[in-house]
């Protein structure tokens, strides 16, 4: 036996409860039991050697049995099961009088009472339901019905039932949304950009460049076919097509200050439809919202529904009826016919030798001679694009960095229209363009190209430097192409700049002269003052050219196009 006293061998076992409690702040549960079965039951057994009544008698010292299985222990171990019972409901009490600790609804709600809050009733589910019958029935399905869901693989049904009486027709059960709408076709010659024309199949042969003819009750209209695509899924052939005398017709927004385009400025849009309050289902038909502009539609059903009240005969059939309607009109001076021009008439001569056609770079190819009286033609629009100043005239007094890589922000979209050859439209934005070196005054970038044997250059440029040794200002942008048919007629170019003084104004009709914006248009060295506001201006039969000029109103577009005749 040891003789240290504090080995502690000799203590047994002592009291365990209560136990000290400690939470230690931002807890999700909180810990306040004294004691578990172990501990109560542990610290009872140690009372059973050390209990003393107050005269010193010990009455359960003879008490020496720890066994589980006899009567007195067991006694201990039930109130030790009561005591750890007691406390973990205890606990869960404790849990229920906080917040950030609570787990059952009821206490939530109670808490919220206290600060005057209450909770919203709850709301049951809903859904939309889709009734098919059968053939030859029609039948009222009464409010109630019910109705349950599918449910996937560990879910269970959930029960529904409707909210309102119902009227069930079987012709109901087939109705398909119109996938379609008439088209309207050809407005009045001289319409702005392109129009698109939907034909029935996909073998009708048509192909880009070819011209068709709209024929109908007023006099038949040529147009240009700008692009042909073929939509097999529809079964149908998509033409976009424009008048022939009109290629670029700038929008013209009369009173529309020109704003512009940040990313921060187009969150307003987001942000009104975020803001919107989710829906709730309405309980039945009767508490859709109602529309008066499209209850009284001239599409909406509201005039046969009234015709079908003064004549109960025909309401069965009306509707089926109704479906069958032709949506095109069938009278004469409604219809209109599509004819393509696909015969082309052989001129005098046409077994003559072709034409020698001199690339100018060393190559020589043959082609068509050249008829007389026909038209080329370059189409200029110069833009300035999201982002970029508020006026084509403002990208022209921007002090721009060339050596940091800056460039003047203006848009070109350029289409060429030859006897020989009809070229895609083509846009450049003057960053597209490569530095070509130093020229007296300033700078020059380039850009050369060739498309179908049409030579085209691009050349932009900057006059300085001005204070600093990189700092320039665009001067000018000038598009110059040449003939596709290889002749010797001179280039035709067109040059777009700021308006200088001392510059000399061709002589052209007073239509030309309207109010000043600050840009000047350049044809091969004529020079016309562009305003904007105001109607296209068309200046013609000088040097076998023709020239239109317009400027929107916001002063942001400008379009000029530049004919040929008789080369």
């Amino acid at each position: 036996m040891s003789t240290d006293p504090t080995c502690g061998c000799c203590e047994g076992i002592g009291p365990v409860t209560p136990r000290d409690i400690y939470n230690r702040p931002g807890r999700t549960a909180l810990s306040t039991r004294v004691g578990t079965h172990p501990d109560f039951f542990e610290t009872m057994i140690a009372g059973l050697t050390s209990h003393a009544l107050p005269s010193g008698a010990r009455p359960l010292k003879r008490l020496t049995t720890r066994d589980l299985d006899d009567p007195s222990i067991a006694l201990l171990d039930a109130w030790a099961v009561v005591a750890d019972v007691l406390t973990f409901y205890q606990e869960r009490i404790a849990n229920e009088g906080y917040l950030g600790t609570a787990t059952e609804r009821r206490s939530i709600l109670e808490l919220g009472q206290l600060v005057g809050y209450r909770l919203r009733p709850g709301v049951a589910a809903s859904v939309y339901l889709a009734f098919r019958l059968e053939k030859g029935y029609e039948v009222t399905i009464p409010a109630g019905t019910p109705a349950r869901s599918l449910p996937g693989p560990g879910e269970t049904a959930e029960p529904f039932e409707t909210s309102a009486d119902l009227e069930a027709r079987d012709r109901w059960s087939s109705l398909t949304p119109r996938l379609s709408q008439p088209q309207a076709l050809f407005p009045v010659t001289g319409f702005p950009g392109t129009r698109t024309l939907y034909l029935a199949g996909t073998a009708t042969g048509i192909e880009t460049g070819q011209v068709i003819l709209a024929t109908g009750p007023a006099q038949p209209v040529p147009y240009q076919v700008r692009s042909v695509m073929r939509e097999t899924e529809f079964d149908r052939t998509r033409v976009d097509y424009a008048d022939m005398d009109v290629l670029h017709t700038p929008q013209v927004l009369p009173g529309v200050a020109h704003v512009p385009t940040t990313p921060l400025s187009q969150l307003g849009g987001v942000v009104t439809a975020l803001r919107k309050p989710p829906s709730d289902q309405p309980a039945s038909r009767f508490e859709l919202g109602r529309d008066p502009a499209r209850t009284y539609a001239a599409a909406a059903d509201l005039g046969p529904q009234i015709f079908a009240e003064f004549a109960p005969s025909i309401r069965a059939p009306l509707f089926a009826a109704y479906a069958q309607a032709p949506v095109t009109g069938t009278r004469p001076e409604e219809s209109t016919a599509v004819e393509a021009m696909r015969v082309s008439a052989t001129p005098f001569g046409a077994t003559a030798p072709l034409d020698f056609a001199y690339l100018g770079d060393g190559e020589v190819e043959r082609r068509e001679w050249p008829l007389a009286e026909t038209r080329s033609n370059l189409s200029v629009e110069a833009s300035v694009p999201a982002g970029g100043p508020t006026t084509l005239a403002a990208a022209f007094v921007e002090d721009i960095d060339l050596d940091a890589g800056e460039t003047a922000r203006i848009r070109l979209a350029i289409r060429i229209w030859d006897p020989m050859v009809s070229l895609p439209e083509i846009t450049v934005d003057l960053s597209d363009l490569a530095d070509a070196g130093e020229i007296p005054g300033g700078r020059l970038q380039a850009l050369d190209t060739k498309q179908e044997g049409v030579p085209l250059r691009i050349e932009a440029r900057y006059a300085g430097p001005l204070d600093s040794s990189t700092v320039f200002r665009l001067g000018g942008v000038r598009i110059t192409w040449g003939s596709a048919s290889g002749t010797s007629t001179a280039a035709r170019s067109i040059t777009i700049s700021a308006a200088t003084t001392g510059i000399a104004v061709l002589a052209m009709t007073s239509a030309a002269i309207i109010e000043n914006t600050g840009v000047t248009v350049d044809i091969d060295g004529a020079t016309n003052t562009i305003f904007a506001g105001q109607p296209p201006v068309q200046v013609e039969n000088f040097a076998d050219r023709r020239a239109t000029l317009a400027m929107n109103a916001t002063g942001s577009v400008l379009s000029v196009r530049r004919n040929d005749i008789g080369f």
